[in-house]
């Protein structure tokens, strides 16, 4: 079974990491240190369609194990995402792979990513088309560019397709082969070239107390969570929020929480809290983006977002000392878009473990 990937920076094999390697490679190194955490972003672009009617509804599941075990039965499912509806152009999941290491041979990690187009509400995955899987290993992405990796999904039926439910974090998963268990492959192409999509792998390192950077200083990590309130006026049309976070490109944002739709007449979106060193990553000046969407037909599911209409772009250091009642730079989507858009800042609190943050966003014209 072929796994391509698109990168330069794979040249290393896995047991044979040597100190070289190892001083070069700061991401591996904050990693093996115990005092960082890795984040790993899942995205989906041109995915098959699966369906007769309608676009794919992609969820990945995250399957790891020992770099140097060669056996199916020693994969474990480690994380399986939120559905995507009606995307497969550019499906970008909320969920993250996060675990932190308590020693160097916790970083020797194979993972095996397979995308899956929902087809009903089990969880059984054989009852699901299988689009496609990669598999990698942890130090090809510390050492790719920008920890990314773009793989280009292959046909594999992979012996955890008979998983039942999400296991917790470290379950096993049972090695079953059987054929007819097998997920049904939704690229009925005769060709094994025919495309299958590509998944996009990103990884940033998250600082936990005592962690320190590159020089050995001290990182000031801020332990706190941080609750979003956000609120729509009557905008004339459902609507949902994407919030995401800048990664480790400044071009490159990755969602943190993605919202339920608001309808027409407007109202509050369920709060949503988050830990602020996940958000900063050691950064203060890391940046946040508020997405704002039209609600699509399937905005009420889990995943859906529908058409973009534009964002608000700020770090959480400017968002703190901003006046309440301010307004956040408003970025249109679409450049003269007839609609125009106010994000303000209606109330900041700090607590001891807390900060609370609540947004109103309204039609400029209100």
């Amino acid at each position: 079974m072929a796994y391509a990937a698109r990168t330069t920076s794979m040249r290393a094999h896995a047991g044979q990491l040597g100190p070289t390697f190892r001083a070069r490679n700061v991401m591996l190194q904050r990693l093996e240190s115990g005092l960082w955490e890795l984040e790993l972003s899942f995205q989906c672009t041109g995915l098959p369609r699966c369906d007769l009617i309608g676009k794919s509804d992609p969820f990945v599941v995250v399957m790891t194990r020992d770099s140097t075990s060669n056996s199916d039965s020693d994969w474990r499912e480690s994380v399986r995402t939120e559905t995507i509806f009606e995307e497969q152009a550019n499906a970008r999941f909320v969920s993250k792979f996060i675990r932190s290491f308590a020693s160097p041979a916790d970083a020797k990690l194979e993972f095996e990513l397979v995308v899956y187009d929902r087809d009903a509400k089990s969880e059984t995955l054989r009852k699901h088309d299988l689009i496609g899987a990669a598999r990698f290993r942890m130090h090809q992405l510390c050492s790719a560019p920008d920890h990314t990796l773009e793989l280009d999904l292959g046909k594999s039926a992979p012996s955890t397709s008979t998983a039942t439910s999400p296991p917790r974090s470290g379950n096993k998963v049972s090695s079953m082969k059987s054929s007819s268990n097998n997920a049904t492959d939704c690229n009925h192409e005769s060709s094994s070239s025919s495309r299958r999509g590509v998944i996009i792998v990103r990884a940033v390192a998250i600082p936990l107390r005592g962690a320190r950077d590159v020089g050995g200083e001290l990182i000031e990590v801020d332990t706190r969570t941080i609750l979003f309130e956000v609120r729509v006026e009557k905008l004339g049309f459902g609507c949902s929020y994407v919030l995401s976070r800048q990664s480790n490109t400044a071009a490159v944002f990755v969602p943190m929480h993605r919202s339920e739709r608001v309808s027409s007449s407007g109202g509050a979106f369920a709060a949503v809290s988050v830990r602020v060193s996940q958000l900063l990553l050691g950064e203060m000046d890391t940046q946040l983006r508020l997405e704002l969407y039209r609600a699509g037909k399937f905005a009420a599911n889990s995943g859906a977002s529908g058409k973009i209409l534009g964002y608000a772009q700020v770090s959480l250091k400017q968002l703190l000392s901003q006046n309440v009642g301010s307004e956040l730079a408003w970025f249109p989507a679409v450049i003269d878009a007839k609609e125009e858009f106010k994000i303000e800042l209606k109330q900041r609190a700090a607590h001891e473990d807390s900060l609370v943050v609540s947004i109103v966003t309204s039609l400029a014209s209100q």
